[in-house]
């Protein structure tokens, strides 16, 4: 699946592209570059960013912002979600509110739709 993305994107496949790729791919919240940095120590850091940049150009992987930390995640694994602001809990949302809107003059990449509140178990 990773060599397929790489290709499909006319990206030469490389061992470092390899493995960061699987490892964001492989996280459901996001993987941070002080993760990725530790997790690849054997493997220059100017080759980490320059790799991180390159997947963000081409729109493969986007960056967030989750709990003040940059974390990248890929792209197309959209996700709705409400989040309690004091304990953290996160709920998903089960539709797109997206599909409503219908933007017809964008082709869309990706997106997160974040929504906070405070949970019922908080707010009492």
């Amino acid at each position: 699946m990773i060599n397929e993305i790489l290709k499909s994107n006319g990206i030469k496949i490389t061992k470092a592209r390899v493995k960061i790729l699987s490892e964001i791919l492989n996280t459901s919240n996001g993987i941070s570059l002080k993760t990725l940095e530790k997790n690849n120590n054997s493997m220059n850091n100017s080759t980490i960013y320059r790799t991180i940049k390159l997947f963000l150009d081409y729109h493969i992987i986007y960056k967030e912002i989750d709990n003040d930390e940059v974390v990248f995640k890929m792209c197309g694994n959209e996700e709705h979600y409400v989040e309690c602001i004091i304990c953290h809990k996160r709920e998903k949302i089960k539709m797109c509110p997206l599909d409503k809107i219908g933007l017809k003059n964008y082709k869309i990449l990706n997106h997160t739709i974040k929504i906070e509140g405070i949970c019922q178990k908080c707010n009492k």
